[in-house]
């Protein structure tokens, strides 16, 4: 149990030429962890629930309220600390911790890793006031990460690359703390929490600005952490994006199943939205930048693909939820259930947002003069999936088009990684080597895209109006054809005229090196 107990900050050593703290092994750290999260799970999972099973709910008002109190003046106290660190060195640390630095940076981590640690209490007054429908999935492992990730962070790998992520984090907690002490006052403090929905919102924006702090902290610094470590940040607050997005959307975005829509209105309208769209992208915009310059817009643009990356990956969570539930060729009939319909209209929500969203990309190609960029093919693909995302939406919803979004989102997770690695610049173009594999990527989900609506238009007890059906293969066998002609335009005759050229080039030379040049004799 030495190993439990071991002090936080000891065993110094000094060296002529460094300072340095001795942290704890990798194997050290784990079995830390394991202590630690395993009594929190034993305790908030079975020994309290157990416990309480036959007892009252405790009131604990009192005690809440200090404890958010305490909460929240402890993290506004690490937001000034982060606060005065970046001013002091930058929000992009390119430094080095090294001896007396290293003491201050350790130093200042210690009351974040103790934070991670004190909010393991949240979890253990929802027990004791049976608050179970608090205990969820989400807040059990969000705690458990963020305790790995402050101990790693602290007594494996201490380093100022998460000073941004501390910042960011317990500001949060501030404004989530104040919330929760409100709350703990009673009913007639509730018109003081009227912007608890907005709480969620603000986490969703924190996870986007933390993943692009870490990426560019990770690029930038002339000493990185290890790679495992960086990307196991990266995918834990990437989980924590789609795990709050699909709680918000559950929450607050109740969508209310859509009535009296015909298929002449529905096109109507996404006509209009279509219309506006082609205006904006081929008119309005060309002719405000004639004579401008093309906007950079870079932090934009990384935000805008940041939010596309996650975006994406929530909807791929959402629907490869949906498929294990209930398979790849669902057959049942939201028509015939308004349950099972309200619950297709729920995720069909987003993909319906997705792609209107998506139309920002012509905007900003425009904004940027790419007009190489703005092609018959984009033009038509992005008009064709809002009319889709229209019919499928607001005239007809169900879970017919499940696999289809899956793929069409999963794609998007890597084609919009591809457009942010873009935007970091040139000296970043070694990591998209696979840029040509991407438009391969959308052709294979073409296929199997048309090969399950196939059959699941034949298996299903309830088909697609055959209108609605053909229309949807028919797209779908369009995109697979002009993606095709892309793809051979750009890549494999390109090549071709690269090998031809060579060939040409070689035999120049070797003519030159016989005293032969284009089937002449050299002259002397």
């Amino acid at each position: 149990m030495d190993l439990i107990y071991k002090p936080f900050i000891e065993n110094t050593k000094e060296s002529i030429e460094d300072y340095s703290f001795e942290t704890w092994t990798l194997q050290e750290t784990v079995v830390y962890l394991v202590f630690v999260i395993g009594a929190y799970l034993a305790l908030v999972l079975k020994i309290l629930p157990d416990y309480m099973k036959k007892r009252r709910p405790y009131t604990l008002k009192g005690l809440l309220i200090c404890y958010n109190a305490f909460q929240v003046f402890y993290s506004a106290y690490l937001v000034i600390l982060y606060t005065s660190y970046i001013i002091k060195h930058g929000i992009i640390c390119t430094s080095c911790p090294r001896g007396e630095l290293l003491r201050e940076v350790t130093r200042d981590i210690f009351p974040y890793f103790l934070a991670k640690q004190i909010d393991l209490l949240d979890t253990i007054f929802f027990v004791l006031r049976k608050k179970d429908n608090q205990v969820t999935f989400l807040h059990v492992y969000h705690h458990c990460i963020m305790v790995t990730w402050a101990t790693l962070y602290y007594l494996h790998k201490p380093s100022d690359h998460f000073v941004g992520v501390g910042l960011m984090n317990s500001f949060v907690h501030v404004i989530m703390y104040a919330y929760y002490g409100l709350s703990a006052m009673g009913p007639r403090f509730a018109k003081f929490v009227w912007w608890k929905k907005h709480l969620t919102k603000v986490q969703l924006i924190q996870f986007i600005l933390v993943i692009s702090n870490l990426h560019y902290q990770q690029k930038l610094t002339p000493c990185p952490i290890p790679a495992a470590f960086h990307y196991f940040c990266v995918l834990s607050i990437g989980s924590f994006f789609i795990l709050f997005m699909k709680f918000y959307l559950k929450s607050y975005i109740k969508r209310s199943i859509p009535k009296n829509w015909t298929a002449l209105r529905t096109i109507g309208a996404a006509a209009v939205v279509i219309a506006i769209y082609l205006l904006v992208v081929l008119k309005l915009i060309p002719g405000i930048m004639m004579k401008r310059k093309p906007y950079q817009m870079k932090p934009l643009l990384l935000f805008y693909n940041a939010f596309q990356v996650y975006y994406s990956g929530y909807m791929v969570y959402i629907y490869a939820d949906y498929v294990w539930n209930f398979g790849i060729f669902p057959f049942r009939c939201p028509q015939n259930n308004p349950d099972i319909i309200g619950t297709a209209v729920n995720n069909i929500y987003p993909y319906f947002v997705a792609k209107h969203l998506d139309l920002l990309d012509t905007v900003f190609f425009r904004l940027r003069k790419k007009d190489n960029q703005v092609t018959f093919l984009h033009l038509y693909h992005h008009s064709i999936m809002v009319l889709w995302g229209w019919l499928y939406y607001m005239f007809l919803p169900t879970d017919h088009f499940v696999i289809t979004g899956l793929l069409n989102s999963f794609v998007h997770v890597v084609m919009y990684s591809y457009y942010g690695i873009t935007c970091l610049g040139p000296r970043f173009a070694k990591y998209v080597w696979w840029k040509k594999h991407l438009t391969k990527i959308q052709l294979v989900q073409f296929v199997l895209a048309v090969t399950n609506l196939y059959y699941q238009q034949k298996w299903t007890p309830c088909p697609l109006p055959v209108a609605f059906h053909y229309f949807a293969l028919g797209t779908l066998l369009s995109f697979f054809i002009l993606f095709l002609n892309f793809y051979f335009k750009s890549y494999k005759l390109r090549k071709d005229l690269e090998n031809n050229q060579r060939d040409v080039d070689n035999k120049a030379k070797m003519g030159n090196m016989n005293g032969i040049k284009s089937g002449c004799i050299k002259s002397n």
